[in-house]
């Protein structure tokens, strides 16, 4: 189960932003970030952390680009869960 859930975000462009989730589970489970249903890659503008049950997802520099509907799943031998709720982390345009 989720012991931190994703929470809805508004960041400026060109502002920082990171989303956070940790989950209970035994053994330790993995991460699958996804924006708008497709798989998060990191790379210099999307960075996925994670360790001990705990994945975080640190965009430097938000953009129009990286707007948009996040989920999360973890997932272990057990089972999986998804992120209750999708995050909509959204750029103001001016």
């Amino acid at each position: 189960k989720f012991i931190k859930s994703l929470r809805p975000q508004v960041v400026p462009e060109g502002e920082a932003t990171i989303m956070e989730v940790e989950v209970e589970s035994v053994p330790e489970s993995i991460f699958i970030w996804k924006q708008h249903g497709a798989p998060v890659q990191t790379c210099p503008t999307l960075q996925i952390s994670t360790q001990n049950n705990k994945s975080s997802l640190f965009i430097p520099e938000s953009f129009v680009e990286s707007s948009g509907i996040y989920t999360v799943k973890a997932e272990n031998s057990a089972g999986s869960v998804s992120s209750p709720k999708p995050l909509a982390s959204s750029t103001p345009q001016a």
